[in-house]
């Protein structure tokens, strides 16, 4: 399918012309509610206890490690009015929501994060668990993990709230902050992969070789473990599992993707050779398919594979988003506790130097 100038020009000026209306209004990465200033929320559009109108229904998760309560990581939980959450036990983790904050203002699709105890939200822990729907086997380990965290008994209790609450990476909406260029597909792939390197989160795309298809086993890791760690529907992704400053970060890789990158539209080799086969993998691990092999670009949603405007997205949520960091990084007006973050960050550190 081939597209002319004039559309890839559209493509373009649309971009810009929904950034310059969005870049007019206060955005919450400039001026942020109390919750987004004290470090319990990641969005002021997450705010307050979303569990107000009861809780249906019930699943748990027994993966993450060290994050386990009650032999369980996480929790699905589906609201009364039908709205779906993940509840961690063990998860308020300042660095991750930082992440988040950071994600949100930088137009990375990740689920808002909201950290609550029962002081500020004590519909989490009123409602009687035998109301709820669940498997029989995981109510009384809910059962005790609500009775665990109700009461802080310790000093980290003391300071904020322990119990994390996200939404759902499944059922996430895009912001309407969001032109539909910046929730397309292909641009929150670059976007993703971009924000993955400036914060320093491995697991994913970042701890590959150039030659990762070709060893056994960074084959194995990024079928078993990798490909696990993004959300991926033909039309959406959205990043999960933030981290900061990871171990295994292939750093030569990042500053020889920054040398690659120049005015004219070019396919850099970690984006050939990395990225878009790493999202080939995560569409379809059963076989050594391509990109090539993606549905037809639709030009109604973005989706879909096109040599030209597939690149191009990429590459424009890609650089776009490694702009906007690096003009929040020197802003006066980002927010102090943001800023520092963000000089936090390995990936940000190795940008901005000379």
């Amino acid at each position: 399918m081939a597209f002319s100038i004039q559309i890839l020009a559209l493509i373009s000026y649309t971009f810009l012309q929904t950034s310059a209306v969005r870049d007019e209004h206060t955005v919450s990465h400039v001026q942020g509610c109390s919750c987004f200033d004290e470090g319990t929320c990641s969005s002021c559009d997450m705010s307050s206890c979303p569990f107000t109108a009861g809780i249906s229904w019930v699943q748990g998760k027994d993966t993450g490690g060290t994050d386990k309560l009650h032999g369980y990581a996480a929790w699905t939980i589906v609201t009364g009015d039908g709205k779906h959450y993940i509840v961690k036990f063990k998860g308020s983790n300042p660095q991750v929501l930082e992440a988040a904050k950071l994600a949100h203002a930088l137009n990375v699709m990740t689920p808002k994060q909201l950290f609550i105890d029962y002081a500020s939200c004590p519909s989490l822990w009123d409602q009687n668990t035998n109301d709820i729907e669940m498997s029989d086997d995981q109510r009384m380990p809910f059962t005790w993990s609500l009775t665990e965290t109700r009461e802080c008994q310790d000093g980290p209790c003391k300071s904020r709230p322990t119990v994390a609450v996200q939404e759902h990476a499944g059922y996430l909406q895009a912001s309407p902050q969001l032109s539909s260029i910046e929730r397309s597909f292909w641009y929150q792939a670059g976007a993703i992969s971009a924000f993955d390197w400036i914060t320093g989160k491995s697991d994913l795309f970042n701890d590959l070789s150039l030659g990762w298809k070709d060893d056994a086993t960074e084959y194995d890791l990024a079928t078993r473990i990798n490909r696990e760690n993004i959300i991926f529907t033909s039309k959406k992704l959205v990043a999960i599992d933030l981290g900061i400053n990871m171990v295994n970060v292939k750093w030569p890789l990042w500053d020889q993707l920054l040398d690659e990158i120049g005015p004219a539209l070019q396919q850099p080799t970690w984006v050939r050779d990395v990225l878009f086969p790493m999202l080939a993998l995560i569409g379809n691990p059963s076989d050594y398919s391509t990109v090539h092999d993606f549905p037809k670009f639709n030009l109604e949603d973005l989706s879909g594979w096109d040599k030209q405007l597939s690149l191009e997205l990429t590459m424009l949520g890609l650089t776009r988003t490694i702009q906007e960091a690096l003009e929040m990084y020197a802003a006066d007006a980002t927010n102090p506790r943001l800023r520092t973050f963000l000089q936090s960050l390995d990936g940000m550190k190795k940008s901005t130097q000379e």
